[in-house]
């Protein structure tokens, strides 16, 4: 009894230990991404008000 209760604590230990290992490169991954995304809506961002800009100098607005 003794040596199956220790195998399950074992085993469980060691499942969670996997699963830990998984979330943690998940974490990085998606850590990765959000920075990725980031920059790229920092760039939409620029693109956007650069665009802006130039139409606004070529056709100023009538007041």
């Amino acid at each position: 009894m003794t040596e199956n209760v220790k195998y399950t604590l074992e085993s469980t230990i060691d499942n969670s230990e996997r699963e830990l290992f998984q979330v943690d490169d998940d974490l990085e991954r998606m850590e990765r991404e959000l920075n990725e995304l980031s920059i790229y809506r920092f760039n939409l961002v620029k693109n956007i008000n650069e665009h802006k800009q130039v139409l606004l100098e070529l056709y100023p607005k009538e007041e």
